[in-house]
C-alpha cells in the first residue's frame, strides 16, 4: 500500500463524518475553495530520504462547488484524485518562476538536498533532476484558507461563526501527527508561523533547538525512527527577516 492509499483509507471516513455534520457551515462560511489535502508524488515511497514540505494555506485550490458536488454524492475518493492533480504537472510547480513562493522554494530546496545543486533559475533544471521532484510530499497547516487570506478575495464576505465551526471541526484530522502516521517522512520542512502550534503539534513529543534565528530544529521518535522537523519562515517573509531563499535552503540542507 502506498502512502497515498494509506492516507485515503484514513481520511475518507473523517471527511464523511465532517461533511455530515458541517456541510451547512462550510457552504455558509464564505469559502470559495474546497479543502486542500496532503499528497505525495509517485517517487516518494521509494526515495532514500522522504521529505515532506508543509506550507500555510492554499487559496484557489479547488472550487467549493466541485467539492460540494462530489461530497454530496459520497464521491470522496474522486475529490482526492482531483485534489492530487492540482500541482501534479511539473509545469504547475515551475509556474512561479524564481520568486519567493512556496513552490519555488521547495523545488530549489528539494534538489539542493537530494542532488546537491542549487538552481538560481528553475527554468534550467536538468531532466534527471526533474525526476527527483516527483519524490516529495506536500501539505498545508491549514486545509482551508486563513481568514486574512480570504479577505483578499474580491466580493467575499466571511461568516465568522461558520468559519470557526469548520476550522474547529478540522482539528481531529488536520495536524502533523496525521502526516507522520500516514506518510512516515524522514524529514519535515515547515514553512510559516501563522498557525496554532499547540494544536498542530498535538500528540508529538518534539525536542527543539534553535541553532539560528531563521530555523528551529525539532526531533521526535516514531516507530523506532527519529524524524527531523525543520521550521522556517514562509518564503514571502524572507525579505522582512533580512534573508533570502538560498540562505534558508542552506540551513534546511545542513540539518536535514
Amino acid at each position: 500500500m502506498t502512502s497515498n492509499e494509506k492516507y485515503q483509507h484514513y481520511i475518507i471516513p473523517e471527511l464523511q463524518n465532517f461533511w455530515s455534520v458541517y456541510r451547512r457551515d462550510y457552504i455558509g462560511s464564505g469559502f470559495v475553495d474546497g479543502l486542500m489535502l496532503p499528497y505525495t508524488y509517485e517517487g516518494y515511497d521509494n526515495c532514500t530520504k522522504r521529505i515532506f514540505y508543509i506550507g500555510q494555506d492554499a487559496p484557489y485550490w479547488q472550487s467549493k462547488q466541485c467539492m460540494t458536488t462530489l461530497f454530496d454524492k459520497n464521491k470522496y475518493l474522486q475529490y482526492l484524485h482531483i485534489n492530487n492533480e492540482v500541482m501534479h504537472p511539473l509545469e504547475k510547480r515551475f509556474a512561479w518562476g524564481n520568486s519567493t513562493s512556496f513552490w519555488t522554494m521547495i523545488v530549489k530546496t528539494h534538489l539542493y538536498i537530494l542532488a546537491n545543486k542549487w538552481y538560481s533559475d528553475i527554468n534550467h533544471i536538468s531532466s534527471a533532476d526533474k525526476v527527483l521532484l516527483d519524490t516529495m510530499g506536500y501539505g498545508n497547516v491549514h486545509f482551508i484558507p486563513l481568514s486574512q487570506t480570504m479577505q483578499r478575495y474580491s466580493g467575499i464576505r466571511i461568516n465568522e461563526y461558520s468559519y470557526k465551526a469548520v476550522d474547529n471541526a478540522l482539528k481531529s484530522f488536520n495536524n502533523l501527527q496525521i502526516i507522520v502516521e500516514n506518510f512516515e517522512p524522514d524529514t519535515i520542512v515547515l514553512l510559516g508561523v501563522a498557525f496554532d502550534k499547540n494544536r498542530y503539534f498535538a500528540g508529538l513529543e518534539i525536542s527543539w533547538s534553535m541553532p539560528s534565528d531563521l530555523i528551529s530544529v525539532g526531533e521526535f521518535e516514531y516507530k523506532n525512527k527519529m524524524i527531523k522537523l525543520l521550521w522556517v519562515y514562509n518564503p514571502n517573509y524572507y525579505r522582512f527577516a533580512g534573508t533570502n531563499m538560498h540562505k534558508v535552503a542552506n540551513l534546511i540542507k545542513s540539518f536535514s
